[in-house]
Parts: C-alpha cells; sequence; structure tokens
C-alpha cells in the first residue's frame, strides 16, 4: 500500500492516548513523556562541578538472548508485547540561560571547548571523550527523534535538523508541483516529493498533522514544551562551539517528529505513524523518550518494521518502578517496565546514578537490555517561552534521558561499522557495558540488563571488530590450534589509568578462550565475559588501572596453547 494509504489506516484504527513522560500527565491508556520530578543541581565555582544525587527511573523486561554479531560477544534481549505508550521523565524545573550562571564554567575536555561538557558526569561516566578519540560520527547519520515540539532555532541545535532535499528548493517545469512558475518547495503546499506529507521539508507534526514542529506553537507553557529538545541536545547538540553542552553524536542529524502535544499528551496512531515516517524517509536509529501500560499490536507492527528494515529503535523503559499510579498502574512487578521498551525488537534503557546504581524511579525487568545516566543529567539545552534560543536547565532526572544517551552512542557507532544490522549494533552495544550494580558475578540481570553503557569500550569494540588486531583474523585455525589475536587502543603512546584496551582472541568455535597480562611476578587473567556461549573470536577488556607500571606482555590462550600478542607499557 502508498504512504498515504498506510498511514490513512493507522489513522482508522489505532487511537490510544498518548503522553510524554518529562512531566507526569495523567491519561486513561495513553502514551506519556518518560519523566519525573526535577531536581536541579546548583551552579557552583569552576572548581566544583555540580553536586549530583540519584533519583529514581524505570525498568523493563525480556528473557530471550540477543543475536550475536559475527565476532562479537553474545548478547540477550527481551520479549515483548505492544500496548499504547506512556512513560514518565523527570526534566529540570529551572530554566537557566548563559548570562544567569557566568560562574558556572570547567575547564573543557581536550576534545571539545562547549561550557558544560566538564561538568557533566553522564560525559565523564560513559568516557564519551574517549569514544570521540574513535569516532564523532557521521553528517550521513540520521537520527529519529519521536517526542515532543523542539526548539528548532536554539543556539545549540539550529544546524542539527534533518531536511528533506525532496522538499526544498524551487519547483520546475514538468515537476509533479508545477503550476507555471518556480516557487518554493516548503511551502507551496503540495508533496513535492510525494511521500504522503506535505511540505515535510524538516520533520512532522503528527499531533497537529502539519510540518510545523516547533515547540510552544500551540500551547508555549505546555509541561511537554521542554522535553523534546533535552532529548535532541544530548543526541546531538553541537560540539565545539564554545556554547552550552555537546551531543554524543558530533555529527548525525536529528530529524524532528512530534508525535505528542506541547501539554504532552498524544495518542498511539501517533507514534506508530511517526516511526514509519522515520524509517521510510532515511532514519537509521529512532529514539523513544515515552511509554505506555497496555500492549498495541499497531505499535509492534511499527517498531517490528523498522528492524526488518535495518533501523535500531531505543526507548526508554519508563519511570514507574517506584509507582503504581496513573500510566504505572497495572504493569509487572516489581519493575514495571512499559512499552514500547517490553518489545523485544526495541532496545529498551533503564537509568542510572553518579554512583552506578539503578535510579530508584527506573523501571526494569527481564525485557531491559542496557542502562545509562538518568539521574541529574545536565546541563541540557531547553526551551521555554522567554529562553526560546538559549536556554538550559541545569539537570534532568528520567529514563528519557537516558535513552538518547545510548541512541547518541549507537550514532557514532554506525559511523565506524558502515552500515551495521540492528543486532550488530545491539551486541556491540551490550557487549562493551560496564558491570556495575549486581553484575560482579553475572552477565545480565533484571535491574541493570548486561550493564552501563560506556561509549569508550563501544567504540573501541567497534574498532576491534571492523578491522581485526593481529592474526585475528588471518591465521587458519582449527581444534586445538594455537589461539590468535592482538590488541586495539583507542591512542598511542602509554597506557593511561582511565583507559580500555581490547584484547581480541580468535580460536577454533570448539575451543575456549582467554588472555593474560603479566608484569614481572604479577600476572591479570581476563575472560569473555559471556564465556558459555561459542564463538569464534572473543573480546576481552583490559583497564589501565589494573596494570602495574612498566611493560607488560600480553597473550591469549586455548585450552591448549598461549600466545604472545603484544605488550602494553604504563
Amino acid at each position: 500500500m502508498t504512504q498515504i494509504q498506510k498511514h490513512a489506516k493507522a489513522r482508522r484504527n489505532w487511537k490510544y492516548p498518548v503522553v510524554l513522560v518529562g512531566v507526569l500527565f495523567v491519561v486513561a491508556s495513553s502514551f506519556y513523556l518518560l519523566t519525573r520530578d526535577t531536581q536541579t543541581a546548583t551552579p557552583t565555582s569552576p572548581s566544583s562541578p555540580p553536586k549530583v544525587t540519584g533519583t529514581k527511573e524505570l525498568e523493563k523486561s525480556t528473557a530471550e538472548d540477543k543475536p550475536e554479531i559475527p565476532a562479537v560477544p553474545a548478547v540477550t534481549p527481551g520479549a515483548v508485547v505492544a500496548e499504547p505508550i506512556k512513560e514518565k521523565d523527570a526534566h529540570a524545573s529551572t530554566i537557566l540561560k548563559e548570562k544567569d550562571y557566568p560562574q558556572y564554567r570547567y575547564e573543557a575536555l581536550a576534545t571539545t571547548n562547549d561550557q558544560f561538557v566538564s561538568g557533566s558526569w553522564y560525559h565523564s561516566t560513559i568516557q564519551s571523550d574517549r569514544a570521540w578519540d574513535l569516532s564523532t560520527g557521521s553528517s550521513s547519520t540520521v537520527i529519529a527523534v519521536v517526542d515532543s515540539g523542539f526548539a528548532l532555532a536554539h543556539e545549540d541545535l539550529t544546524g542539527r535538523w534533518q531536511t528533506n532535499s525532496g522538499e526544498q528548493g524551487n519547483t520546475t517545469v514538468g515537476g509533479i508541483c508545477w503550476t507555471g512558475s518556480a516557487v518554493s518547495k516548503t511551502t507551496n503546499s503540495c508533496d513535492d516529493d510525494q511521500n504522503g506529507y506535505v511540505d515535510d521539508w524538516r520533520g512532522w507534526d503528527f499531533s497537529t498533522n502539519d510540518n510545523d514542529v516547533q515547540t510552544g506553537a500551540v500551547n508555549p507553557t505546555g509541561n511537554g514544551t521542554q522535553h523534546g529538545t533535552l532529548v535532541s541536545g544530548i543526541i546531538a547538540a553541537t560540539a565545539n562551539n564554545s556554547l552550552g553542552n555537546a551531543g554524543i553524536d558530533w555529527q548525525a542529524k536529528i530529524m524532528p517528529l512530534q508525535a505528542l502535544s506541547d501539554n504532552g499528551v498524544g495518542y498511539t496512531y501517533d507514534i506508530v505513524s511517526a516511526v514509519e515516517y522515520a524509517v521510510d524517509n532515511g532514519a537509521d536509529i529512532i529514539n523513544l523518550s515515552l511509554g505506555g501500560n497496555e500492549v498495541d499490536e499497531a505499535l509492534l507492527a511499527a517498531v517490528t518494521y523498522a528492524k526488518t528494515q535495518g533501523v535500531l529503535v531505543v526507548a526508554a523503559s519508563g519511570n514507574c518502578a517506584e509507582s503504581s499510579v496513573d500510566i504505572c498502574a497495572g504493569l509487572a512487578t516489581p519493575g514495571r517496565m512499559t512499552y514500547p521498551a517490553k518489545f523485544e525488537q526495541v532496545l529498551s534503557v533503564g537509568a542510572t546514578t553518579s554512583s552506578d546504581l539503578r535510579s530508584s524511579f527506573s523501571s526494569y525487568g527481564p525485557e531491559l537490555d542496557i542502562v545509562a545516566p538518568g539521574s541529574l543529567v545536565g546541563p541540557l539545552a531547553s526551551w521555554s517561552s522567554v529562553y526560546t534560543t538559549n536556554g538550559y536547565v541545569s539537570s534532568a532526572n528520567g529514563t528519557s534521558f537516558s535513552s538518547p544517551i545510548v541512541a547518541g552512542i549507537a550514532g557514532i557507532l554506525r559511523a565506524q561499522m558502515g552500515t551495521p544490522t540492528v543486532d550488530q549494533l545491539t551486541a556491540v552495544l551490550t557487549g562493551s557495558t560496564d558491570k556495575v550494580g549486581d553484575l560482579t558475578s553475572q552477565n545480565r540481570s533484571n535491574e541493570y540488563g548486561f550493564g552501563r553503557v560506556n561509549a569508550h569500550k563501544a567504540t573501541l569494540l567497534a574498532k576491534a571488530i571492523v578491522t581485526p588486531p593481529g592474526n585475528t583474523g588471518t591465521t587458519a585455525i582449527g581444534p586445538h590450534y594455537p589461539a590468535q589475536g592482538g590488541i586495539t587502543r583507542s591512542r598511542t603512546g602509554n597506557v593511561q589509568t582511565d583507559e580500555w584496551v581490547v584484547v581480541a582472541c580468535r580460536v577454533d568455535i570448539s575451543d575456549s578462550c582467554s588472555s593474560v597480562v603479566t608484569n614481572g611476578g604479577s600476572a591479570i587473567r581476563t575472560q569473555p565475559a559471556d564465556s558459555t556461549k561459542a564463538a569464534s573470536v572473543y573480546y576481552m577488556f583490559v583497564k589501565g588501572s589494573s596494570l602495574s607500571a612498566g611493560t607488560s606482555t600480553v597473550s591469549v590462550h586455548s585450552r591448549d596453547y598461549a600466545t604472545n600478542v603484544g605488550s602494553l607499557v604504563k
């Protein structure tokens, strides 16, 4: 069927109410933005970053293992069902303007001059700066944000929006919308590219069915006006412009798709239509910082469609772990994960605090795949009826802000890997996490999924997969042959304390593999995170802080042989 027919069908049959989770909105069977009561960090002197305290977050459940990318540790995804969406997120209640806090300055990381990067605990926790040594993304990557409206003219986002070339420029003779004189395709009230949407040159507003995705256009004081901007800034705020913060992905374009109103409410068919639009119009990744408590087969079909087309859908797990009211009512306890995060086809993301503990509000369960910072995340680009182009909030709480962190990392990984499948991207993300919380003795748990995302380790793993180190991919290997391998780093020179190193090991699929780092009389033995799954190539992470000073020898071991693959100097 055509695009027009497909969306017409969605509007006819699927009409569950929906709401944004940034602020809690109560609507029966509705979608909500994932947000929660907000706490704001108090600006302090340049020498002391804002204090950060834990908050609550959502959860999710699944039981199945996620497909494994070739030569990547096995990953376990979750199974799910579909239903209306509603998710709570917390975003800061105080809008800050740059001139209001000139004292809020920190020494920037070596890789960016943005004002708030070094004051953002989430950047340091996921090691954004070391990830940027390997990838800052690609301008050809498109990340769709299905959310509330967007601050299109914000100083830190103006150059980040994806535009539709089919609805730009002037009409020409012979064109489907030619009327006798050349007029701008952006405003000619004609569907120049015949995709079913008129003048959609910069996204689409499914809540009002027009091409204006500017937040506050209907209700400037609505509870949902900040959310879409906060989420977009985390993913792709402009880097190295001496303003605000830096997005995880410096190069990607944001496809702005409004599916929830300025008040943070909407309908299932708008979410479904937005997901379909994103897939059909070039999105590589879709972020859904929203959720609901009912299974919606139409939504399940939409995220399934996305995956089959190679589009990764990242969704917040919800903020219902400690709540059973409103949207949280009826969700499976104890974690109360929301939809669509519970769907197996979605990469579900929970939230953690600066202490690497599950945020108390973060929903969790067997479907949860991964966690990311979600308590007091900031400062972030925002919008209000007063600060329309240069507003910021000091912090925001909710799984709504954990999800875009993961979506942004997925963006820079995609730039490294070319055209990875959804399962390959997922495997790299979940196979490179930090084992926090209750993961010290297990590979996965319901509260933390496969662990807290680490952008540095993820980009390292992607590099090792794309360019196998040493003899990892060149020597023929049979059962009980010597293991082959190599070392992958993000830099040269001496190994730094906070630096991770990947050791790759290739053996016959019937053998197991480990790595040993030796320095004098000390030895560090490392095994794959999930050693129960047979594979031909294993990847193991060694942190600089675990190395002794001097030169360490690195070897890989099969059951019968050890092979020296290099050395590290600290």
